[in-house]
């Protein structure tokens, strides 16, 4: 489990052009505390809701059916939405809002849990190429990682447009297209690089 933490960690620096993930073990507690840039501080609850959302949906198919998923903590940094009652409903657990911080937390001992459905080859494979790709990544030094970022980040089975990358950054499409020939480059030669690789 603890490696698995590791990986979606890794994959957050990867993908998040809006959002930082950092993680720290706090007393018996692994936590993973989520910072949104400030420029989508606006968007900071829907950030938050698919962060949380995402760490409990894969710690809830990795964890041993023994293992309850209630002593998992989440905070929110924002006050309780109308619809808070569906947070419970899906993430039943420890709940609060008007944190601090936004966070996962989970007990420390559970990074030592083995994976029922672990595999080392596939484990290798992963951390390889996590490492390959973050190893290429100077996270906001330079659009054309940014625009890496976000179209890394989007489904392969959805179409990245350059409208939609721009809009993620804050900018124009035009200016976005500026950028990136000032870098060298186009959203096209990017697009097409990522989705190869």
């Amino acid at each position: 489990i603890g490696t698995a933490l590791n990986v979606i960690y890794q994959y957050h620096a990867l993908t998040s052009d809006a959002y930082q993930v950092f993680m720290v073990e706090e007393d018996d507690r692994v936590v993973v505390r989520l910072w949104v840039r400030p420029v989508h501080r606006s968007h900071r609850v829907v950030i938050g809701e698919e962060f949380a959302t995402g760490f409990w949906q894969v710690l809830s198919e990795l964890l041993p059916p023994t293992e309850d998923l209630g002593r998992i903590r989440l905070t929110f940094d924002y006050p309780a939405p109308e619809y808070a009652e569906r947070y419970y409903e899906m993430m039943p657990s420890n709940i609060s809002f008007n944190a601090e911080s936004t966070s996962v937390a989970v007990p420390a001992t559970w990074k030592g849990l083995p994976l029922q459905t672990a595999d080392a080859t596939v484990q290798e494979v992963c951390l390889a190429q996590c490492d390959q790709l973050l190893a290429g990544l100077e996270p906001g030094q330079r659009v054309t990682d940014d625009v890496r970022r976000i179209i890394t980040a989007t489904p392969s089975n959805r179409p990245t447009h350059l409208t939609d990358v721009a809009h993620s950054m804050l900018t124009s499409p035009r200016t976005l297209e500026r950028r990136l020939h000032e870098a060298g480059t186009s959203f096209r030669t990017i697009s097409l690089e990522v989705r190869m690789e």
